[in-house]
């Protein structure tokens, strides 16, 4: 006899039964020694991390709006959307075909103890015999609420506020409360869904909400869960990775940024921001910088973000509240019910950001109040306020070319307007000269500032503020990269979330590969390297190759197994190189990408090992402008002594080690990290390739190398290096 009538297995990912984790396969089998029947909700359109187009946009448009995550304030992830309706469609199916007890899973389920599994659902049924119920947690994660739960039998206990939807015992009557018509037309994570229909949601709106659906819910103890989360595929295929739905929530402040050319820093702003739910509006992308040169110290610029912004409140009304940040070095930390809250407590019409240091004229310094003495000056960088008044203070003429900060800092001291300074960081900080590198070997950044649930913390003020900016310098902004690691939606929960990936699976891209042989090597050494390449896995059709080795180091040499595969490229080029020649070639491949039109350009020398055949892929799916698979060499005791990455720089621009640094090239901590260099292979992707032509020479100098200089000037021409640690992609060598 059955004790289940149906098993349900949501998945969004498109696979059958045969591919499923072995996991899985063990759960079925085990299931049908029983004589359960395990069916498989699949949806091929709603594959989580691969919602797409206008895919994207139809479940887009069913997503919960004003949805946020109660412990992050982030938005919707996409696979979220796919899971939710994805259950959904089991509650539905329960509900039409008048199931009476189902087992719903997800499709990375841990059974905690297969051998018992039967047994403990018996055990469990019998207890819900005895009580009142409609949804039964078997797995979930749970604070330290866990110890104060009513306990309702042996296994069992009152839910309180929990995460988890991977595993649940349902009924029918559970299952018709459960799918109605609210919930499918606002779709939102279904653990949370879990939490407001049961009455225990910390968002009280919510459970009012779905009140007239609640639901009896129960659930496992604590330790006594059946199932657990495979986080080792959860790490490269969970909801948590799937990508930001992109879902706008609703708010009285409209969100600005004035931007006139693609930057890395732009769309990791408008990254950050939709993974808040933040509608910001990007203005200027269509003028072209006109004067005045910002990122450098010595030569102040900028007014023309005032004078397109100027254009912009035109249109609004005077009693409107505006949010601006500037384009390229700031990120958002929380959604606009906090900012709105904060914005509140300011109580004046006009809010900046303050710094520690007088920038661009310093013999003004003394004009600024004295009573704030560690953030006294006034940062245009990010500020809002009323229309009304912000009119009122651009009303004044002024060139392009003008220095936007000190123009906003006069009129701030003129004291005609209700403007104020955040001198204590609630709502705006500012990174120039906040944990600043120290003189030694490693380097903390964490001093005034320190990351805290994916958030900064200014230790000074104990506040928590809602932008960041990364104001200064090189160095400062090299700086402000690295916290960029832990923030504006790059992690969740201690997981690299790849808000920004692409799906590779939608036009393939075309690949220019150069790969660059100058070492020392025999032939047979030769024809390893030179296989390492031919054997990734992306399609050939799609490659041009270009192998160029250097003739006084090596004699080149094929096999037929090379020979054969050389004939599947598009095209392929086997040119010679000399030390004296090396970085004119590099910058000629280059070229050659830009000339063949590729979608992308990867770089190989022989200081790279590749050992993962899907490297290509992989970084494709990051969807970043250059970006490097993570290389290590291991000693003998398994310790990493050599990358090719590189977390922070000394005064010198040589390596320095940050205190994440070891934990990222042991792959303690994985996903994808800027960084001020990486070496001996790395992704450009279009963009890049246009705009760092000729960069290998730029700058050059023989004791740094071409890569040092090319990494330097990507950095200064809005590109931003990074590497990719989610899998062990190779071996790095040192030079």
């Amino acid at each position: 006899m059955n004790m289940l009538d149906k098993v349900f297995i949501v998945s969004n990912r498109q696979s059958s039964i045969g591919d499923t984790d072995k996991v899985l396969s063990d759960l079925m089998k085990s299931l049908s020694d029983e004589g359960i029947e395990a069916r498989v909700i699949i949806s091929n359109t709603l594959k989580g991390d691969l919602l797409y187009g206008d895919s994207l946009k139809e479940f887009t448009s069913s997503a919960r709006k004003n949805w946020k995550c109660p412990r992050t304030s982030r938005g919707i992830f996409r696979g979220e959307i796919a899971s939710a309706y994805n259950h959904a469609s089991c509650w539905n199916e329960i509900v039409q075909k008048e199931i009476n007890l189902a087992l719903v899973l997800e499709d990375d389920v841990v059974i905690n103890n297969i051998s018992n599994l039967k047994s403990d659902i018996e055990e469990i049924l019998s207890e819900l015999k005895e009580e009142e119920w409609d949804l039964c947690l078997l797995g979930r994660s749970i604070g330290d609420e866990r110890h104060n739960e009513d306990p309702v039998s042996e296994r069992l206990v009152k839910m309180k506020e929990s995460k988890g939807s991977y595993s649940y015992l349902l009924n029918l009557e559970g299952a018709k409360k459960l799918f109605n018509e609210k919930f499918s037309n606002e779709l939102f994570p279904v653990d949370e869904y879990f939490n407001c229909v049961s009455g225990i949601s910390s968002d009280k709106e919510a459970n009012k909400e779905y009140e007239e659906h609640k639901i009896n819910t129960v659930s496992t103890i604590w330790n006594g869960c059946l199932f657990d989360k495979d986080e080792t595929v959860n790490q490269l295929r969970g909801v948590h990775n799937s990508g930001s739905a992109k879902v706008k929530r609703t708010s009285n402040i409209k969100f600005y940024t004035v931007a006139t050319k693609e930057h890395d820093g732009l769309d990791r702003l408008i990254e950050s921001a939709e993974y808040y739910g933040i509608h910001l509006n990007v203005l200027g992308l269509d003028a072209g910088w006109t004067d005045g040169d910002v990122a450098r110290l010595e030569n102040p610029g900028g007014g023309q973000k005032i004078n397109i912004l100027k254009k912009e409140l035109e249109n609004l009304n005077d009693d409107d509240v505006i949010f601006f940040v500037d384009g390229y070095d700031v990120i958002f930390m929380t959604g606009t019910e906090e900012i709105e809250r904060k914005w509140k407590d300011a109580e004046c019409k006009v809010l900046f950001g303050a710094e520690k240091v007088l920038w661009p004229d310093r013999s003004i310094e003394d004009k600024f109040p004295k009573e704030n003495e560690t953030y006294r000056f006034l940062n245009s960088g990010n500020f809002m306020g009323e229309v009304g008044e912000l009119k009122k203070i651009t009303n004044e003429d002024l060139k392009d070319s003008d220095d936007d900060q000190l123009y906003y800092q006069l009129k701030f001291l003129s004291g005609d307007f209700d403007f104020k300074l955040d001198y204590k960081a609630n709502i705006f900080q500012c990174i120039a000269f906040c944990a600043d590198i120290e003189e030694a070997a490693n380097v903390s950044f964490q001093r005034e500032l320190q990351i805290e649930d994916n958030r900064i913390k200014n230790i000074e003020h104990n506040s928590y503020p809602c932008s960041f900016h990364g104001n200064g310098s090189k160095e400062q902004k090299i700086k402000h990269n690295w916290f960029c690691n832990y923030l504006g939606g790059r992690r969740n929960e201690g997981k690299a979330t790849l808000n920004n990936q692409r799906n590779v699976f939608f036009g393939i891209p075309s690949v220019l590969i150069c790969l660059f042989l100058e070492s020392k090597m025999s032939s047979l050494e030769c024809i390893k390297a030179i296989k390492r390449v031919t054997n990734l896995s992306f399609p050939k059709e799609n490659i041009d190759l270009c192998i160029l080795y250097d003739e006084s180091k090596l004699t080149f040499a094929t096999d037929p197994e090379i020979e054969e595969s050389l004939k599947l490229y598009r095209n392929k080029f086997i040119k010679r190189t000399t030390e004296r020649t090396s970085v004119e070639d590099r910058d000629k491949c280059l070229e050659l990408a830009k000339e063949t039109e590729a979608d992308n350009y990867l770089y190989v020398d022989d200081h790279f090992k590749i050992q993962k055949n899907d490297l290509i892929e992989n970084l494709l799916f990051s969807n970043r402008a250059l970006i490097a698979p993570l290389g290590v060499r291991e000693e003998e005791d398994g310790k990493v002594s050599f990358s090719n990455y590189w977390s922070a720089l000394d005064e010198n621009g040589f390596y320095r080690q940050s205190e994440d640094y070891l934990k990222i090239v042991s792959r303690k901590i994985t996903g994808i990290w800027d960084g001020p260099y990486v070496f001996a292979c790395y992704l450009l992707d279009k963009r890049s390739i246009k705009k760092l032509s000729g960069c290998y020479s730029l700058n050059y100098e023989y004791d740094r190398g071409s890569d040092m200089s090319f990494m330097s000037n990507a950095i200064d021409k809005g590109i931003i290096p990074c590497v990719d640690n989610r899998f062990s992609y190779g071996k790095a060598t040192s030079f």
